[in-house]
């Protein structure tokens, strides 16, 4: 590696072994929520769809691996953003990860369902997270609103809707 930035990017993003106290504490947070049975109503704008669902089925099936929330984690405490937008909040799990590498950072999150995001909500709640504003609605409508009201973008995670169509517009 000769360039100094892909040299320390490697090193301490992709190879770093560090165990962050973070780490063990978003990771208790999503067990809880892989064992919480409770039911609740969903709308997603990407497929259109709305049911009930058992937040640990969420869990299961939307949550980030461990491997890839801690690697966002890293990158975030590497790169050092100022103001991160998030584009689908799910439960909050990455939502954590990317707001715990700076309290003093900005981190924005769009969620589409008003029940995922109560949840949520609440986690970043119960534990301490006061740098996450989070936003409920359509990111097709709400993503033009809340970037007037943005000065600049240090970091942008896309996690919502994974078509290419969506994921451009976004863009």
């Amino acid at each position: 590696m000769h360039s100094p930035f892909v040299f320390s990017l490697i090193k301490n993003v992709f190879r770093e072994q560090n165990l962050y106290y973070i780490y063990n504490n978003v990771e208790k947070v999503r067990n809880l929520l892989l064992n919480d049975l409770t039911e609740i109503a969903i709308k997603d704008y990407g497929t259109g769809a709305a049911k009930k669902r058992k937040i640990a089925d969420i869990a299961k099936k939307s949550l980030k691996t461990e491997k890839y929330s801690q690697l966002l984690f890293r990158l975030i405490n590497f790169l050092k953003p100022k103001t991160i937008l998030e584009l689908g909040t799910s439960l909050g799990i990455t939502t954590m990860y990317l707001a715990a590498a700076d309290s003093k950072s900005r981190c924005i999150t769009i969620e589409g369902c008003p029940q995922t995001l109560e949840v949520a909500n609440r986690l970043f709640k119960e534990n301490n997270y006061t740098n996450i504003e989070s936003h409920c609605g359509n990111i097709d409508v709400l993503l033009l609103e809340l970037l007037r009201n943005i000065e600049t973008l240090d970091f942008v995670f896309f996690y919502s809707n994974p078509k290419k169509a969506p994921t451009l517009n976004y863009f």
